[in-house]
Order: C-alpha cells, then sequence, then structure tokens
C-alpha cells in the first residue's frame, strides 16, 4: 500500500492499495481495528486413529466449498501448509497448488493444516463478518518415529502418542450458528475416513483389554502343568516306603521350585502386560512416496510385535522347564545322573 500525505502536518490523508484502490486513512484504521481484534473462537479436537489420503483431504475442502457457497462471500483465502518429518515446511496458497504437490515428496507428513479465512455479507445489516477455519491433520505415526530417532522410552513414547489428537479444528467466528454448521461438518467427515485398525491392531488391542490378568494366568498355567507332572510321575521322585525325611525334603523342593516357577511365569506375564499397555495405536497420512514407505515399515512393525509376544511367552515356558531340571526333578537329564 502507499500513503498519500497532503495535509499541512504531514499526516496521512488517504491510502493506495495494491490494486490502485484509493481509501481514507480513517477508513483504513477502522479496518486494521476490526480485521485484528481478538474473536470469539470454537475448537474442537478428535482422537480418532484414521488413515488419511489425498482423496480424504480434498473431499473435506470439497465440503467446506459446498458450505460456503450457500453463504453471501465478499472474499476468501484459503492456504494449506505441510510440515514434513525432517522438518521442512511446504506452504501452498491454494488448494489447487496443493493439488500439484501430492505426487512428489519423499520425507513422510508429519502435520497438514489447511486454513480458510473469508468475509460474508449479512443482507439484513449491509455488514461484513469475518472467520477463520483452521484445521490441522496429524499422523501419529510419523511423530512415533521422530520419537524414536530421538531414543525416548516407550512408555514416554505411548503415552505422548494417546494424548495426541489426529484432528484439530479451531472456528473463529462472529455469528456461533455458522461456525456450528463448520464444526457439524467436520464431524461427519472425521466419522467417515477410513481407520488405520486392521486385523492385527484388533488382536493387539483384545489382548490389550485383558493384559492384567497375564501375570496370574501364566502363574497358574505354570503351577498347575508342575502338579499334573508330580501326580503321573511321583515315584520317579518318591519311592514306595521311603523314610518320613524323604517326603519331607521332597516338599521343600516342591515349594521352592513353585515359588521360583511363580516368579518366572508373573514376570513373564508382567513382560506381556506393560508391552501390550505401552503399544501405541497411530493414524496416517498418505500423501506422498514417504508415507507409503513410513507405512508399509508400520505393517511390517506389527508383525513382528505379534511373533514378539508368542516369542516371550515362549522363553518365559522355557525358563520354568530349565529350573526344574536345575532343581532335579527331572533326573533323567542331570549331568550326574547321565
Amino acid at each position: 500500500m502507499t500513503i498519500i500525505k497532503s495535509s499541512p502536518s504531514g499526516s496521512p490523508t488517504g491510502i493506495v492499495t495494491r490494486d490502485g484502490h484509493v481509501i481514507s486513512a480513517e477508513a483504513c484504521q477502522d479496518m486494521f481495528q476490526y480485521f485484528t481484534r481478538p474473536k470469539t473462537s470454537l475448537s474442537k479436537d478428535y482422537s480418532e486413529n484414521v488413515k488419511l489420503n489425498f482423496e480424504e483431504i480434498e473431499h473435506l475442502n470439497s465440503m467446506i466449498g459446498q458450505t460456503l457457497r450457500g453463504e453471501n462471500v465478499v472474499a476468501l483465502n484459503s492456504s494449506v501448509i505441510v510440515i514434513h518429518k525432517d522438518k521442512s515446511k511446504s506452504v501452498f496458497e491454494s488448494f489447487d497448488a496443493f493439488r500439484g504437490y501430492v505426487t512428489g515428496g519423499s520425507s513422510p507428513t508429519r502435520l497438514v493444516i489447511l486454513i480458510y479465512k473469508y468475509l460474508l455479507s449479512s443482507p439484513s445489516t449491509d455488514q461484513v463478518q469475518s472467520y477463520e477455519i483452521k484445521i490441522e491433520l496429524n499422523s501419529k505415526l510419523a511423530y512415533y518415529e521422530l520419537m524414536n530417532e530421538d531414543k525416548l522410552p516407550s512408555e514416554m513414547k505411548s503415552l505422548l502418542i494417546r494424548v495426541m489428537s489426529t484432528v484439530e479444528l479451531e472456528v473463529k467466528y462472529e455469528d456461533y450458528l455458522k461456525a456450528k454448521v463448520i464444526v457439524d461438518l467436520v464431524d461427519n467427515w472425521v466419522s467417515g475416513c477410513p481407520n488405520s485398525d486392521d486385523w492385527s491392531t484388533d488382536f493387539i488391542k483384545s489382548l490389550q483389554n485383558n493384559s492384567r490378568v497375564f501375570s496370574a494366568l501364566f502363574s497358574c498355567i505354570a503351577v498347575l502343568c508342575l502338579m499334573f507332572y508330580l501326580k503321573n510321575d511321583i515315584s520317579e521322585f518318591i519311592p514306595k516306603d521311603s523314610p518320613v525325611e524323604h517326603y519331607a525334603i521332597f516338599l521343600l523342593q516342591v515349594l521352592g521350585l513353585s515359588y521360583l516357577i511363580i516368579m518366572i511365569a508373573r514376570g513373564v506375564g508382567k513382560l506381556v502386560e506393560n508391552f501390550l499397555d505401552f503399544y501405541p495405536f497411530l493414524s496416517y497420512i498418505e500423501i506422498n512416496k514417504g508415507d507409503t514407505k513410513l507405512i508399509s515399515k508400520r505393517k511390517g512393525t506389527i508383525t513382528a510385535v505379534i511373533l514378539k509376544i508368542i516369542g516371550t511367552i515362549i522363553l518365559g515356558a522355557i525358563g520354568s522347564y530349565v529350573m526344574a531340571v536345575i532343581c532335579g526333578f527331572y533326573p533323567s537329564l542331570l549331568p550326574s545322573v547321565s
């Protein structure tokens, strides 16, 4: 803008805009105060683990566009900001410019921000109303990978991911009903987005819901197996007509071994319980090649997680078996007997 100074005191009397329009300084001050004053806002966060691609984001943009076409829009500015996992940022002056970006890019997407600033005219009052919509789409997967690179503890990573929102909406408004329309629109859009869960995450969730019983369950199974073995092969340990001292020694061995096996089984159960409780369920954004590679890597990790849980249980069983061998309950396997 260009300031016109024609008064004797040198104060500005007019301003020429970039497009050549001349307005008075007083009008410019009024507009500045009007458009920069704090506005009432309405916000909402969503925690659903959704899987977003360009088509879903484009659908959201179309829904907002259709809503605004039903209003008396005086002016509209929209922009898209993309922040990547490598902390680089791309700013697009329109959604059409963003559309040309989606086929490229090798760094996974961490955050997509949609911003709409517009003026609405009110036929009843002949006044304009200023609105701003800001929608942030977070990829929990990209944030989780960043935390892995920073070597954060698993518990901390899981808690941070759990409290993170996948979609954040803020509407600055002058008419609450018009802002509520936007909130309802985003509600419908989020509920219609595909979920990032599949059979493997559903399986882990079912285990997670019952993880607190694993320690007791493993302990009971280990003791029952020990009792079953002793019941069927008691004659190998205590011959008939043995003195009372042999029975007492045998009882002490059984109690000691039972305690050790219970501790091993409980420890294995606690490991599995902690592992499941702190397993993160993530949201995805897939708009470039880097996102596709990261999602494929994550799916392979989920399979490894299930195998790790099974392996932990097997190692616990082997540990209990080895403890029994050491304590002499399998004499044929001891070096002194062989």
